[in-house]
């Protein structure tokens, strides 16, 4: 393998890694996404009927049994003036969440004090804001996870496979170059040794340099013989003389 291939190889592989990375990533962020936006339209579509009779233990009841939905770190309803009417945090609500409660919109980006990741807040109306809204917050510990997970399986695959192909060009070139070594090799020892120890090529194809090789085999075979009878007959007269 040579410094070219081995260049050429890491490239391709940074290329389709990042191409596949920043598709999938998407992908994945995407689906997350959606699934955030149902759930908070779910829970709006539960809690309205209760928050329309007032009725704030249902309410209560409802987001506490949201915290079951996988990824669903908390959960709050606020009523038409933003006063809390409900929320799933223990043991109080938090005051950093009630001075961004204004400016909370959907899809929000928020960090809260003690929490290592950001979480991503969803908002939705009920009765288009009339008896209040809910708040959901999404945990995306599993959705970094995930990515970084179907990083490593990306990278991993995608290096075994240029490795094997890498090996199996490799490979091939190295069928392809090797008669002409054998050749190149053949016509340095016939400078070096002459052609009384001259001995065929193997033919190990039909293209262009099967042909050569043939040629040469003929050629270098016609010259041994050649010289050897050249020599026999030189040596017979100059017997011949001597005698």
């Amino acid at each position: 393998m040579t410094m070219l291939q081995l260049v050429c190889a890491v490239l391709v592989v940074a290329v389709l890694y990042t191409l596949m990375n920043r598709q999938l990533s998407q992908r994945m962020t995407e689906n997350f996404m959606a699934h955030g936006d149902v759930v908070a339209a779910a829970l709006a579509k539960s809690v309205e009927p209760s928050l329309v009779n007032r009725d704030l233990t249902s309410v209560q009841s409802v987001l506490d049994a949201t915290l079951s939905i996988p990824d669903v770190g908390w959960a709050y309803v606020a009523a038409p003036d933003g006063h809390v009417l409900a929320h799933t945090f223990v043991p109080k609500f938090p005051d950093a969440l009630r001075e961004q409660r204004q400016s909370l919109k959907n899809r929000s980006l928020i960090l809260l004090p003690g929490e290592k990741q950001p979480v991503v807040v969803f908002e939705k109306s009920v009765l288009t804001g009339i008896v209040g809204t809910v708040y959901i917050g999404f945990n995306r510990t599993n959705l970094i996870s995930s990515i970084r997970t179907m990083e490593l399986v990306i990278l991993s695959s995608i290096a075994v496979v240029m490795l094997v192909v890498t090996v199996a060009f490799s490979v091939l070139i190295g069928r392809i170059v090797a008669p002409v070594r054998a050749l190149t090799q053949a016509a340095d020892n016939l400078r070096q040794e002459g052609y009384a120890g001259f001995q065929d090529l193997p033919v190990v194809s039909s293209d262009e340099i099967g042909m050569l090789t043939r040629a040469f085999n003929l050629g270098g075979s016609s010259t041994r013989s050649y010289s050897g009878a050249y020599t026999r007959k030189y040596r017979s007269g100059g017997c011949q003389r001597s005698c």
